[in-house]
């Protein structure tokens, strides 16, 4: 069997190699296939390998041309709270880690809530010294008003700490 399939291999590759129209053929095909398959894959390795030079003012100043001025204002409040949550959370003596920790609690579960100029102290009033996530979201919750649940929390600070 693999003679027959060898001298059946022998003789395309004799008709092709000695036939200038097949050997066009089979370069043509050849690059073809470079060109289809290899060139994708090239062109997306080099975009993984692309260093991030990008300014960040040019990048602010290029999303802020972008966006109305409503939402120009309510990004400037978001990060005007952020920045309160940092002062509050340093001013009772917290770490840079539950900081983040209130800032992710801001985000994804208190942003509606946030209107209030208080909220920041209200939010680092609710931390306290070797609690549990279920303490802490307990004293959210009854500070807000919500109903966070704490493995909705912990998934959070899994996905935050997943990516530092």
């Amino acid at each position: 069997m693999s003679a027959t399939v060898a001298a059946a291999l022998k003789r395309i590759a004799v008709a092709v190699f000695t036939d200038k129209k097949s050997r066009k053929t089979l370069i043509g095909l050849i690059l073809g296939i470079i060109v289809v398959i290899a060139m994708p894959i090239a062109v997306f390795i080099s975009a993984l390998n692309m260093s991030a030079d990008v300014d960040p003012e040019d990048l602010k100043r290029f999303v802020s041309e972008e966006l109305t001025d409503e939402e120009k204002a309510e990004l400037q409040t978001v990060e005007d709270t952020m920045k309160a949550i940092e002062t509050a959370m340093t001013e009772r003596g917290f770490t840079a880690e539950k900081t983040k920790e209130a800032q992710a609690l801001y985000m994804f579960f208190l942003y509606e809530q946030s209107g209030d100029e208080s909220f920041a102290e209200k939010l680092s009033a609710c931390f306290a010294e070797n609690q549990t996530d279920e303490q802490l979201i307990a004293a959210v919750n009854s500070a807000f008003g919500t109903e966070i649940k704490a493995e909705d929390y912990r998934k959070i600070l899994i996905l935050i700490k997943s990516r530092e």
